[in-house]
């Protein structure tokens, strides 16, 4: 009796003896073994014939090898690697066509995490998703729930020099995509990127294209009704901006924003809802001639509207309505009007001006009956637009980023 005990207590001075008989109690005898508090390592036995590697043994059926569950606060699989370079907590690799590296499912309510992942390193990363195949992904975020703000992939950092979400492919070829996140929520982002940094160039969510026919962020919205919005940028800052788009060549057809239209008759290419402010002339591109050509938009000290048209003067006297579109429009207790005469007459002038329209006669009491044109301007009722007011565009005019572009990162091991 005193020989067993000595030999019990021999066995527990020596580390390496108790995680071997863990391990073999675990192939042997299969079930569960308590490993720390609100941990619990489950096993099976290993089959005849098995191969086994660090007491886990390989297996063709869909029965998990190890399975580890904890209902506690404790993890249900907890790994950490000391070494001082190159060391990895956990490796997960899978050669199924359909199955995953690592997979983690959490089934409960409230803030529930199905994989976490932290790292304290300065140059580490929290989960590190890598993919060889050519259209395989490196990380997918997908939601499934139809209601709520729901996220695809969530991403937060407080890094003034962050980001939120960083994607990269280095692939050269083919339609790689460096971020991809779906979401079937109304409700919900495929993607979304929060900051909370208070300085520096902090981004949400932040693209890089090194691809001549590339994007640094693209947005598709597929959608057919509805008020479907491929990106959308909002800013609450006073001096902010909703969107910016900055191009900085300095030669060739360079273009800071695009907007484009697939309806010519009803639709917008790009829709200000407000002033529209540019510190350069304003082009429309017509085509004639054989090319497309550049017609320029006139500029005023006020904010005018103008319409034209024509009557008959008859007898020396005619009385013109005024459009009530175009009425309803301007102000029209005070308006210009000027008349060209289309035949032989002493010349018109403009006897009278009113709300509904004005009247047309002939120069020194003629009585002539001929056609004439008109033209009529008055300033915006809806706008407050003071003559050749200032302002301030130097903000549109100089904003650049404080930083130059990232350095691509190297291809992630696999």
């Amino acid at each position: 009796m005193a020989r067993h005990t000595n030999q019990v207590e021999s066995n527990e001075s020596r580390p390496e003896e108790r995680a071997v008989s863990r391990r073999r109690l675990l192939k042997t005898l299969g079930g569960a073994a308590t490993v720390g508090a609100g941990a619990m390592l489950v096993g099976q036995a290993a089959p005849a014939g098995a191969s086994t590697d660090n007491g886990v043994f390989s297996s063709d059926t869909a029965t998990p090898a190890v399975s580890a569950v904890s209902t506690g606060a404790g993890a249900g699989v907890s790994a950490i690697s000391k070494a001082l370079s190159g060391g990895i907590g956990v490796s997960g690799r899978s050669y199924s066509d359909n199955g995953y590296g690592v997979r983690g499912a959490n089934f409960g309510d409230g803030s529930a995490i199905g994989v976490a992942g932290v790292s304290f390193s300065d140059s580490g990363r929290g989960v590190q998703g890598s993919c060889s195949a050519p259209t395989g992904y490196g990380v997918v975020g997908l939601n499934l729930a139809t209601s709520g703000t729901a996220p695809g992939v969530h991403g937060e950092s407080a890094s003034t020099d962050g980001s939120a979400v960083e994607g990269i492919n280095t692939a050269t070829t083919g339609g790689a995509v460096g971020v991809f996140g779906q979401s079937s929520s109304p409700g919900g982002s495929a993607v979304e990127g929060f900051n909370n940094a208070t300085s520096g160039d902090a981004d949400g969510v932040y693209g890089q294209s090194s691809s001549p026919a590339g994007h640094g962020v693209e947005g598709f919205n597929s959608a057919t009704s509805g008020f479907a919005v491929a990106v959308q940028g909002v800013s609450s800052s006073s001096d902010g901006f909703g969107v910016v788009g900055i191009n900085t060549a300095k030669s060739g057809r360079s273009v800071g924003v695009y907007g484009e239209t697939g309806n010519t008759d009803t639709g917008i290419g790009v829709l200000s809802k407000g002033k529209l402010a540019t510190t350069s002339v304003i082009i429309s591109g017509f085509s004639f001639l054989g090319a497309t050509r550049s017609l320029y938009s006139m500029a005023s000290p006020e904010c005018w509207l103008e319409d034209f048209g024509s009557a008959q003067l008859v007898d020396g006297a005619a009385d013109v309505v005024l459009d009530p579109g175009f009425s309803a429009a301007v102000r029209t207790d005070s308006y210009n009007v000027f008349v060209v005469p289309e035949g032989d007459c002493r010349g018109l002038y403009v006897a009278a001006k009113g709300e509904q329209g004005f009247t047309v006669r002939e120069l020194q009491g003629g009585m002539a009956t001929v056609p004439f044109s008109y033209r009529v301007v008055s300033r915006r009722q809806d706008v407050d637009a003071p003559r050749l007011a200032e302002v301030d565009l130097s903000p549109l005019a100089s904003r650049t980023r404080n930083r130059a572009p990232r350095v691509a990162r190297k291809a992630l091991l696999a």
